[in-house]
């Protein structure tokens, strides 16, 4: 299980295991809206590295390989919640970039697909 905690002075995410034992900090930077992948292999998450700058939109891999995070719109709203496509190759997020609100999908490849 992965969530968001404010345990350390500000919201990161934390892993507990189903099975019990100590709770693990995956990140230390301000992290929000956990959501696990479609097979369970990747957690993508909105991390905000500098309150100055726009949201990122990032996945966590794994302890020893760490995360991979691509770059938001300043009119991205992660707040509104990001999903897993289906098939686990891309996050959803919303944009309101011409105005209105629009579902935009971003590739683990680091593509971004048009407006859905």
């Amino acid at each position: 299980m992965v969530y968001e905690s404010v345990r350390s002075g500000k919201p990161t995410l934390w892993k507990l295991s189903i099975h019990g034992g100590d709770l693990v900090e995956l990140t230390e930077k301000l992290s929000s809206v956990p959501e696990i992948s479609p097979g369970g292999k990747w957690v993508g998450y909105a991390s905000l590295e500098d309150v100055r700058k726009p949201w990122k939109l990032a996945v966590f891999l794994s302890r020893v390989t760490g995360w991979k995070s691509f770059d938001l719109a300043t009119t991205a709203d992660p707040s509104a919640g990001i999903r897993w496509t289906l098939d686990g190759r891309g996050l959803t997020y919303v944009d309101t970039r011409k105005g209105r609100l629009e579902h935009r999908r971003h590739r683990r490849d680091d593509r971004s697909d048009p407006p859905q």
